[in-house]
Order: C-alpha cells, then structure tokens, then sequence
C-alpha cells in the first residue's frame, strides 16, 4: 500500500515557495466558530477512517512518542547567522532560526498544528511555541515556560476580550434582574391568590354569620308567637276557672237555702260531670 500521509486527508495543501508573498497570520480570515469546537482549536471531522482509530489505539502522549538520532549539519546556518550579526541582525542566535523555521514549517503544514483532545482530534486557530528555560545558568537554576507571544494577546484581542468580559458580565446582571423581577412577579400572584382566597373565606364566613342571625332572629319571633299563644290559652283557661267557680259558688248558694217544698233526690246530669272533670282537670 503505497499512499503518504497527505493522500489520507480531505484536502491537500498548496506548498510555499521561497518567493511567495510573505503573509501575516494575523491577515488570516476568522474562522466561524461551530458546534463541537473549543477554544483553542476548531474540530476536524472529514478525516480517513485511519485518523479515528489512532486516538483510540494510542490513548496517552507518550505512546505516540518515537526518538531516533539524526546529524544535523549546521555549517552553512552558523556562516548565516554570523554574516547576519555582522549586518542587519546583530542579536541573532541559532534558537531564532530555529523557531522561525518551526514557524513556516507548521505556517506550511497546517496538518502537523493539530492535537487530541478526548479523542477527538483538533486543529489549533494559531501558531504558538513555548520552551522550558532556566532562570539562572546553574543545574540547580529554576525552570520556567517561556511562549512566544501571538495574536491573542495583542492589544486588539485583549481589548476584545474585555468587551467580551463586560457583555458578559451585562448579560449575567440583566439575568440577574430578570430573575429577580420574575420572582417578585410570582410573590406578588401568590400573594394576590391568598388574598383572593382569604377575601373569599371571609364573604363564606360573613353569609354564614348572617344566616345565622336570620334564623335566630326568626327563632325568637316564633319563640315570641308560641309564648303569646301560650298566654293567650292561660288566659282562657283561667277565664274557665273563674267561671267554674261563679258556678260552682251558685250551686252551693243553692244547696244551703231551704227549699220550700221537699223535692225529690234527684241524679246528676252528664253538664254536671262535665263540670267535675274540668274542675279537677284545673
């Protein structure tokens, strides 16, 4: 199977010459930011099957590592670099060769600027070297991380990222108030609710009361009719009662006067037991 590496990608990348227009990365159009991305790089989707199968093969940084030696000449750069001391360069050093060339090499080869993050493989949205260098010129000296400054912390994208802290920060605030005005909102229907609820409960309570005087009001007057009536019946009777005994005081009137001729033991009539019983009904 005869195939490089560029054969297995979607698209193939136009070589640089060495009298191609020099071309700022900065001048680079902005890439659309999609679903997927992160932050430092954009996500590579149309890749061959091979590039998937990698990351899951070798899962960690150091299985993918492979060391060899390699001679480097370096004669014709250290004439270079001096020539270019001795004119328009005075402070250069074989570390700026160097990084310049990683530069055009990955500016080349956007392939080789891409790394895996959760299996998932990247490509980053610049270019940035970084290097350990010691503080001091001991063994002992302190180790540090040097980065090459690059387009995110210009001055432009720093003053963007401010601007885009504070709208930030202004969209999180109008949120904030938002939710308070929301929550407010909700208090004052729950409020209103229980208000309806008890204004109801007291018109309830209010008819209840009001019946209830009704009824009481009607239970005193037929309490009133029924003593009225109940008078009126006393008074009746009492008016038998006297009557019995006008008669009663007659009767006997009658029987103590000497009556002029004897008559007869006669029986009673049925008025006079009618009498009796009234009597002692009294």
């Amino acid at each position: 199977m005869n195939k490089t590496i560029d054969s297995f990608e979607e698209t193939k990348t136009e070589e640089i010459s060495a009298d191609a227009p020099k071309v700022s990365l900065a001048e680079k159009p902005k890439r659309k930011r999609r679903f997927g991305d992160r932050y430092d790089g954009y996500r590579v989707k149309k890749l061959d099957t091979q590039f998937w199968i990698v990351p899951n093969i070798m899962r960690t940084r150091t299985d993918s590592q492979v060391f060899f030696n390699e001679v480097i000449g370096v004669g014709e750069l250290d004439r270079y670099i001096h020539k270019k001391r001795e004119g328009e360069i005075p402070n250069l050093r074989m570390i700026h060769v160097i990084i310049a060339a990683t530069i055009r090499l990955f500016a080349e080869r956007p392939r080789l600027n891409r790394f895996i993050a959760g299996k998932k493989i990247f490509a980053h949205n610049n270019i940035r070297l970084s290097m350990s260098i010691k503080r001091s010129m001991t063994d002992d000296g302190e180790e540090t991380e040097l980065a090459i400054p690059d387009e995110r912390y210009s001055p432009e994208r720093l003053a963007e990222r401010a601007a885009d802290r504070d709208a930030v920060a202004l969209l999180i605030a109008g949120m904030v108030i938002l939710a308070a005005a929301l929550a407010e909102l909700i208090l004052l229907a729950v409020y209103r609710r229980r208000a309806e609820s008890v204004a109801k409960n007291y018109i309830r309570a209010k008819a209840a009361l009001d019946k209830s005087k009704r009824e009481l009001a009607a239970a005193r007057t037929k309490n009133l009719r029924l003593e009225r009536e109940l008078l009126q019946e006393r008074n009746k009777m009492n008016a038998v009662r006297e009557e019995l005994e006008r008669m009663q005081e007659k009767r006997a009137k009658k029987d103590a006067a000497p009556s002029a001729s004897a008559k007869p033991k006669r029986t009673k009539k049925k008025s006079d037991y009618d009498l009796d019983y009234l009597d002692w009904a009294l």
